[in-house]
Order: C-alpha cells, then sequence, then structure tokens
C-alpha cells in the first residue's frame, strides 16, 4: 500500500482501502474515513500536550488498533483493524492498514518518537522540576 494523507479529499480513498483490508469483518474494526482522521486528531492533541510544535511533529509515528474492550468470558477471537500512521510536514499519512485476528482486549495507541523529538520532550518535563541534592552518603539533603 503507498501512504495516503488523511484528509477530506482522500476519504472515499481511506474509506476504500479500510474496506479492502477488512474484508467482510465490521464489528470491532475502522470502517470509515473520519474514525482515521480522529486518530490523527487525537495524535496531534498529543504529540502538541508533550511539548511539540507541527513541524517538530514530522517523523512521530502511531500505531492504533481499533476494538472496544471485551469481557473476559468473550470467547472467540475477533479480528480488528490496525493502522500504522506517519506525520509528515504536509500531514499525517496512513502507512500501513491490517486486519488480525486478537483475543481479550486489544493494545490502543502506541507513539513513537524520533531521537529529536525524545530530547525535547524529555527537556521539557526536566523543566518542570528540580532535582533535591544528596549529600556525600547518598542521602537526600
Amino acid at each position: 500500500m503507498s501512504p495516503i494523507n488523511i484528509n477530506e479529499k482522500n476519504a472515499e480513498k481511506i474509506t476504500a482501502a479500510l474496506s479492502a483490508a477488512n474484508g467482510r469483518a465490521n464489528s470491532h474494526t475502522i470502517t470509515c474515513a473520519r474514525h482515521v482522521s480522529d486518530i490523527a486528531d487525537a495524535a496531534n492533541d498529543y504529540l502538541a500536550d508533550l511539548g511539540l510544535n507541527k513541524s517538530r511533529m514530522v517523523g512521530a509515528k502511531v500505531s492504533y488498533t481499533s476494538g472496544d474492550d471485551v469481557p473476559n468470558a468473550y470467547k472467540w477471537k475477533r479480528k480488528v483493524t490496525h493502522v500504522h500512521l506517519e506525520r509528515r510536514k504536509s500531514g499525517w499519512f496512513i502507512n500501513s492498514i491490517e486486519v488480525v485476528g486478537i483475543w481479550g482486549n486489544a493494545p490502543k495507541t502506541s507513539y513513537l518518537l524520533t531521537c529529536e523529538q525524545d530530547k525535547i520532550v524529555v527537556a521539557k518535563t526536566r523543566s518542570a522540576y528540580r532535582i533535591i541534592p544528596i549529600d556525600e552518603k547518598g542521602r537526600d539533603r
């Protein structure tokens, strides 16, 4: 699959790619472009909360698995949609869509940051607190 820019213009293309990947499965899967757009919007918000501006978000990746939580007594394997998104200069792109069979609850969202993004996030976090100095015996002063 070639990457697809997530925007209104490509909504039909995204929905077609989802339909092709999902096949007949639709209960626990992503079936429309709007859901993918919501995932990208949530990722933008999350990265902004970490302290990254839009130009610094380039290169970040998001992995999202669909499907609500199911009771422990749910005894069947179910098909869920797994999408991989990547932030580029012109916005979020879908890199891949796959359907996987899982038991129980699916992991939801995971984020992958570049080393540069990690440095920015760590520096921002560390600027919010100070460290208690320790004495020569290793105890807090």
